[in-house]
């Protein structure tokens, strides 16, 4: 009997939990699966491709440069993966879909525009320093720039989503506590 009473106790404070984590974590998956892998061939491949010599790419001189690639990822990917993971979030939460329920009134967009600047500012100002501090004239290999900016931008989509993810939960959880 004590055993059946634990397994009810347990299935009361589950649906009762702020967070339930089946649709979101689905969603959550879903959208990791989309991100990761089309950043890393996407961004890859397109610099690869437009790098006139792939053998000798400078950092800022040349038609070509890196910085062309790297500086419009850090700043729109940022932003486009948080806005998006949280509207796609925060949607299904006003739907009811979802076993929590966000505080009211609740500013939707300017939540959703706050925190997709905030990540952008964290993703471009510590890439632009790396960016400056490396030396501007030597010639780097394309090949090897293209395939970092890739790995970049898969880790970029995967850290965005999980703190987007994160932070909302901290909303959620504050909201709950009496």
């Amino acid at each position: 009997m004590k055993r059946e009473e634990a397994v009810m106790d347990c299935s009361k404070t589950q649906a009762t939990e702020p967070w339930p984590g089946v649709r979101i974590g689905k969603l959550i998956r879903r959208n990791l699966w989309l991100y990761i892998p089309t950043n890393l061939v996407f961004n890859t491949l397109v610099a690869y491709f437009n790098f006139e010599d792939p053998t000798a790419v400078y950092l800022f001189r040349g038609e070509q440069h890196f910085a062309r690639f790297l500086l419009p990822m850090a700043l729109l990917l940022p932003f486009i993966i948080s806005f998006d993971i949280l509207k796609k979030t925060i949607d299904m939460a006003e739907k009811e879909d979802v076993g929590f329920q966000l505080p009211q009134p609740f500013a939707k967009y300017r939540f959703i525009t706050k925190i997709a600047t905030v990540h952008t500012l964290m993703a471009s100002v510590p890439i632009g320093l790396v960016l400056l501090l490396l030396p501007a004239e030597r010639p780097y290999d394309g090949r090897v720039l293209a395939v970092i900016l890739g790995f970049l931008a898969a880790l970029l989509a995967a850290a965005f989503v999980w703190l987007s993810i994160k932070k909302l939960r901290g909303v959620v959880e504050v909201n709950k506590k009496p």
